[in-house]
């Protein structure tokens, strides 16, 4: 996905990440705090407005601007705008969108799990055109925010992969919800995060880098349980299964475990801001091993496409 950003005309769209993209997969606190580095798409309206409100008085657009930020403040959870979907429009159509959201989660997962606001319409842009080779007669109507509706499958693939670590995470690493355990639970959490014991094969004995079972069981649970999963329909992304993809499970892992991190569950929001630098360095981890050794991460990304296809 190199080069610059594919300008489309949907940039300024005014968008909310609380709506899923269609009647797929929503994770269980999308729209929290999750992924609100989206609204940031927002500022293209913000801007248009400034621009039609030259020449008027300031002392009014003053009043005018409290009076609505009062009013937004009150009814925020009572008015929500509504945003484009896949089932706004005709079954074919609908059925191409959801076409195009399968490629865009798996290029996502495998290419660009964090991707820049740009880097997201570059993404949103090639699924589409992928999607429309696929299915060259649907014929789309001129006004088809594709964009909008392809970017909301970023931070629900994100969300479903957080769900699927959250779910496994305090059994496979031994965390006891009992509030007698909380002080071994803490020196249990301290234990895996030094020097990143939790992606190893062995944690005690740090045998194994990033060969942890549970990444297996997450890339399973979430890409390949069904014939209708985007590893099975798709499976040029994860045939073998990429550095980005391996990086990202761990990212979702190693939330799970900050969970535990007082020596009870206390739930976390998977955001990039916070989780995005750890992304990184698991991502520079793998590529330093792939530098040292071209097999070790080759063999890796083959042993888990082959125990998951």
């Amino acid at each position: 996905m190199a080069g610059e950003a594919v300008r489309t005309g949907h940039e300024d769209e005014a968008e909310d990440w609380d709506e899923g993209a269609s009647d797929g997969y929503v994770p269980s606190d999308l729209g929290d705090a999750e992924d609100q580095e989206f609204h940031q798409y927002e500022k293209g309206d913000d801007d248009q407005m400034g621009e039609e409100r030259r020449g008027v008085s300031e002392d009014v657009v003053e009043e005018v601007s409290s009076t609505i930020k009062a009013r937004a403040r009150r009814n925020s959870r009572r008015m929500k705008k509504s945003q484009p979907k896949a089932s706004d429009y005709s079954e074919e159509v609908e059925s191409l969108l959801n076409h195009g959201l399968g490629f865009m989660r798996a290029m996502v997962v495998s290419e660009k799990p964090m991707p820049s606001v740009d880097e997201s319409i570059e993404l949103a842009a090639d699924a589409f055109k992928l999607a429309k080779s696929d299915r060259p007669t649907v014929e789309t109507p001129p006004d088809l925010k594709y964009i909008s509706i392809l970017r909301r499958a970023i931070p629900q693939v994100r969300g479903k992969i957080k769900d699927a670590a959250r779910a496994r995470a305090g059994d496979t690493y031994g965390f006891d919800d009992r509030p007698r355990m909380e002080q071994k639970n803490r020196r249990r959490y301290l234990s895996l995060v030094e020097q990143d014991a939790y992606t190893y094969e062995k944690p005690e004995s740090f045998q194994g880098p990033y060969y942890h079972p549970l990444c297996y069981k997450i890339l399973k649970t979430c890409f390949f349980s069904k014939t209708s999963d985007d590893g099975v329909a798709h499976s040029g992304f994860f045939s073998p299964i990429n550095p980005e993809t391996i990086a990202l499970i761990f990212t979702a892992i190693r939330m799970s475990l900050d969970e535990w991190k007082t020596g009870s569950y206390k739930p976390l929001t998977f955001t990039s801001d916070i989780y995005e630098p750890i992304y990184q360095v698991h991502l520079a981890n793998l590529k330093a091993l792939e530098e040292e050794d071209p097999d070790f991460v080759k063999g890796l990304g083959e042993e888990l496409w082959e125990d998951c296809r």
